[in-house]
């Protein structure tokens, strides 16, 4: 499962497209609220409602292509995810429109790194989520974004056992190691004082709203998209 409720779209989630607006009707019937609705938003919302894979295709990929990863993520995508997502919470229902608009995302974003320009970065970005954490869409999101930008990165995904994360820090010596947590169930931040540590040392950022407790000395909580591309962005100097 790639995402699940509004918390899969929290990493870009503007305050801006917190409050519903505009419910959209989609031709399998029902409505769906989506945040700071617009007819982009609309339009994708539609096509998930109508299970039409082809169309979600073509809109989510001509999205990234025309404005970017950052944009598309902030705008269409998040807002879309977060009313699906929110719709099911109420509801139980529509869990195949949010597991088949969750998977059209996920290739695009695969997509989108598989086609970034070669990397001008010597030492990679890790990006995964923690451990039994199976909401992997904004990992992906940040990956694909920075590989637009000519980083080295690599996306584990879902579920990351600690001690796999470890080895990848130690083989790779990353830049920067990012981790996505979207539930307190998944935010034990603790054994992350316990990633080796590389010269230079790896920046450790904590991404989603699920962490608990004091995060390990040095690192960073962020909150948004933007925030975890500045600050990736500013220990590549890129």
């Amino acid at each position: 499962k790639a995402a699940g409720g509004g918390l899969a779209a929290r990493l870009g989630a503007l305050p801006a497209l917190a409050e519903p607006s505009g419910p959209v009707r989609g031709s399998r019937g029902g409505r769906l609220a989506v945040p700071g609705a617009t007819p982009a938003t609309r339009a994708l919302g539609r096509a998930a409602m109508a299970m039409d894979a082809a169309e979600i295709q073509r809109i989510v990929t001509g999205a990234l292509r025309e404005h970017g990863v950052e944009r598309a993520w902030q705008e269409l995508l998040a807002p879309v995810l977060i009313g699906i997502g929110e719709r099911h919470a109420a509801t139980g229902a529509i869990i195949e429109v949010e597991h088949l608009l969750s998977g059209c995302v996920l290739g695009a974003l695969a997509g989108e790194i598989a086609l970034a320009p070669p990397p001008v970065t010597h030492r990679p970005v890790l990006l995964a989520c923690a451990p039994e954490e199976q909401h992997s869409l904004p990992v992906h999101a940040l990956g694909a974004a920075l590989a637009r930008e000519g980083a080295a990165v690599r996306v584990l995904g879902a579920r990351v056992p600690y001690p796999s994360l470890a080895e990848a820090v130690r083989g790779l010596g990353p830049a920067a190691v990012f981790v996505w947590s979207s539930m307190p169930e998944t935010g034990d931040a603790a054994p992350l004082g316990d990633l080796p540590r590389t010269r230079p040392a790896a920046r450790l950022l904590l991404g989603g709203p699920g962490w608990i407790g004091d995060p390990p000395e040095g690192a960073v909580r962020v909150h948004s998209l933007p925030r975890a591309l500045a600050e990736i962005r500013a220990v590549l100097a890129l």
